[in-house]
């Protein structure tokens, strides 16, 4: 019902308010990507080549949306920075993934890696080990006091790591990674040297791992490029949708998962053309 009451809404921000031909709302809504609609659906993996760098997100709907982000995303009385779109569709690939391990760059304040422990927690299969996630960030003094009493109550479930983005095998070393069960869904939240991330992840992922890089959704962008006060970290940020197109036509092997990137509508999230799995070794 949730899923539903989201979509009811994606609905009002993409069709025309007082257009009296928009009767039929599902056929609109589902019009040009409808083929992304079936896990089952023969173009659901896409080269990025064959996708159009754009949004169906309006900036209006972008910046109310960011407005909800910070007025509302507490999770075990933690902040933090999961989009509206994200906490549908995160559950919902953790449900078909039932990723080993989660590794998040851009820690924050531990939110993020409290609030996907617990999702995956909710959809693990019987049998199987718990999900283990992994938090990465420069500097680990800014993780909440309610992040650092969830990992002492569940070892081995939250780990912290301190690593720099230009280098995180400093952090994510081999014997860290031998103890990192598989598939990985792997989530770049950090902007700075989006490459040297790329590039070190693309050295570890195996067929089936998921990379997902958000922010590089470009209304996402041109807001944050003109009201964050940080121009250094924007200019990181920016380069992501460029840096990632580029090493996605020259590794074929990774493709965009449609029917996650395009559920509400066309790259109708943080991301853009940035939920990607590997789909050969």
């Amino acid at each position: 019902n949730f899923v539903r009451i989201c979509l009811s809404i994606v609905n009002t921000m993409t069709t025309p308010e007082n257009d009296d031909t928009n009767h039929d709302t599902d056929a609109i809504y589902r019009e040009g990507y409808s083929e992304a609609k079936s896990k089952d659906s023969p173009n659901r993996f896409q080269l990025i080549q064959d996708r159009k760098q754009s949004t169906e997100m309006s900036a209006e709907t972008m910046k109310q949306l960011l407005k909800g982000e910070d007025n509302m995303n507490v999770w075990r009385g933690i902040p933090f920075r999961k989009f509206a779109v994200e906490r549908v569709l995160y559950p919902c690939l953790i449900d078909e993934l039932q990723p080993g391990t989660i590794i998040e760059t851009g820690s924050y304040r531990g939110g993020s890696a409290v609030w996907l422990a617990d999702v995956a927690a909710c959809h693990r299969e019987d049998g199987l080990a718990p999900t283990k996630v992994v938090g990465i960030d420069l500097c680990l003094d800014n993780i909440h006091p309610n992040a650092k009493k969830f990992q002492e109550k569940n070892p081995g479930i939250v780990t912290f790591v301190s690593a720099n983005s230009k280098d995180l095998a400093e952090g994510l070393t081999p014997d860290l990674l031998a103890t990192c069960p598989k598939p990985w869904l792997i989530i770049e939240d950090c902007h700075y040297f989006f490459k040297e991330q790329l590039d070190f992840f693309h050295s570890v992922m195996s067929k089936g791992d998921y990379l997902i890089v958000e922010d590089c959704n470009s209304e996402h962008i041109k807001y944050w490029e003109e009201n964050w006060p940080d121009k250094v970290e924007m200019q990181h940020q920016s380069c992501k949708p460029g840096v990632l197109t580029k090493f996605m036509e020259s590794h074929s092997e990774y493709r965009v998962d449609s029917y996650y990137q395009d559920a509400f509508a066309y790259n109708f999230a943080k991301s853009q053309n940035s939920i990607v799995k590997k789909m050969d070794d």
